[in-house]
């Protein structure tokens, strides 16, 4: 089966989101940023953490695997946790949503009566 071009779409998003997070880390992980702020490190060693579910979820997602669903619930679920502990509400709110947006997308998405994700 061809994957839909929502498929290939939100997983160019993902891997370029998940790229431009190690763009970003990387200053972070210098010997300055670590003595300036450890709050700082550990929040980007926490955040690069939380990719690697991600990579295995759009991985999972992009091979149209309907286990992907088990790594959407952990690597959206920590990307809410790390929201909520860093007082971002409003992101972990937007980060719920688009979470049930995609479960939604996996569990009922049909072409000619059969399920997409097997």
């Amino acid at each position: 089966m061809e994957r839909p071009s929502v498929v290939w779409v939100f997983s160019i998003l993902v891997v370029l989101g998940a790229l431009n997070s190690i763009y970003n880390a990387v200053p972070a992980m210098t010997a300055s940023a670590l003595a300036s702020s450890p709050v700082v490190f550990y929040a980007t060693v926490l955040s690069l953490l939380a990719l690697i579910p991600a990579i295995v979820f759009i991985y999972k997602f992009f091979m149209l695997r309907r286990d992907s669903l088990i790594w959407l619930y952990i690597s959206f679920g920590l990307k809410i946790v790390l929201s909520l502990i860093a007082t971002k509400w409003i992101t972990a709110a937007i980060t719920a949503v688009f979470g049930w947006v995609v479960w939604d997308y996996i569990s009922h998405k049909k072409i000619g009566n059969k399920p997409v994700f097997k």
